[in-house]
């Protein structure tokens, strides 16, 4: 991937900056006066919740811009982390050149998938450090044993 800005990157940096002045600005015109006290959190409420949606509309796009990549592999390891209130589930494949790729995944994916399953994976690599927020899982389509 190239380090050339796109225009989504400097909207979004225009929107962070807009956002942070202004939540700076809103308890300094409170203090003043000028904004009624009431007014000052909703207003922040607003500005950190449009910025929020901008940033994720922004990735979005540039996600769906990448290329998709895909390698044969093999589903070694499937993983399953129970916190408090909601279960992450992962899934760690093989790939030909001995690289691991770890996808977390939504629950009807990891049981859709036996470890040792051979195929072909499909993913979006989102940032080259290795860490299982780096891909994106697209799709494994795994090979059927033929039966004579």
């Amino acid at each position: 991937m190239s380090n050339q800005k796109t225009l989504g990157y400097y909207i979004y940096v225009s929107i962070s900056l807009i956002a942070l002045a202004a939540v700076v600005a809103l308890p300094i015109l409170a203090k003043r006066g000028v904004l009624d006290g009431e007014w000052v959190f909703f207003i922040a409420a607003a500005i950190i919740l449009s910025w929020f949606l901008a940033s994720l509309m922004i990735g979005k796009k540039q996600l769906a811009k990448m290329p998709a990549l895909q390698a044969c592999a093999v589903l070694t390891e499937k993983l399953q982390e129970d916190h408090r209130r909601r279960t992450s589930y992962f899934l760690i494949f093989e790939l030909e050149d001995k690289n691991r790729k770890t996808f977390q995944v939504a629950r009807d994916i990891y049981a859709a998938f036996s470890q040792n399953e051979k195929g072909l994976l499909k993913y979006k690599q989102v940032n080259p450090k290795e860490h299982y927020l780096s891909n994106r899982f697209i799709d494994f389509e795994t090979k059927p044993e033929r039966i004579d």
